[in-house]
């Protein structure tokens, strides 16, 4: 069964860049814009993945990340923060996010972090 992932970054252009490459990837995704948006999201589903930004429109992310934990109600669920701004990477693992990625960054280090996240050995073969 594949891992679905909730995309949450308020820039339609980098949301459909990484849904693709994710898709792409065999991942099931899904994208919403907002801290907003994705807690809606978050009363009807649980992802296995949250792609958060941390810097949003609405909030900054890492403020509302123990609410999206608890409303998502699952120990299983991965967050993994991503962002442009000058957070520290110690900073967000504090606040509770299980794997950070620092803008720009390309495909195969989203990826990475995703396995990462989920304790999936990214050695390749040798």
């Amino acid at each position: 069964m594949s891992k679905r992932v909730l995309i949450v970054e308020d820039d339609p252009n980098q949301r459909a860049a990484y849904a693709a490459l994710l898709c792409y990837t065999g991942y099931v995704v899904d994208e919403v814009g907002s801290a907003t948006d994705c807690v809606t999201y978050l009363g009807e589903r649980t992802p296995d993945v949250i792609l958060l930004e941390v810097v949003l429109p609405d909030t900054n992310a890492l403020h509302v990340l123990p609410s999206i934990k608890a409303i998502a109600g699952s120990e299983e669920m991965r967050i993994v923060c991503m962002t442009a701004s000058d957070v520290s990477p110690a900073r967000v693992k504090a606040a509770g996010c299980d794997g950070f990625l620092q803008k720009p960054f390309d495909g195969a280090a989203l990826v990475r972090a995703l396995e990462v996240a989920f304790g999936e050995n990214t050695a390749g073969p040798g």
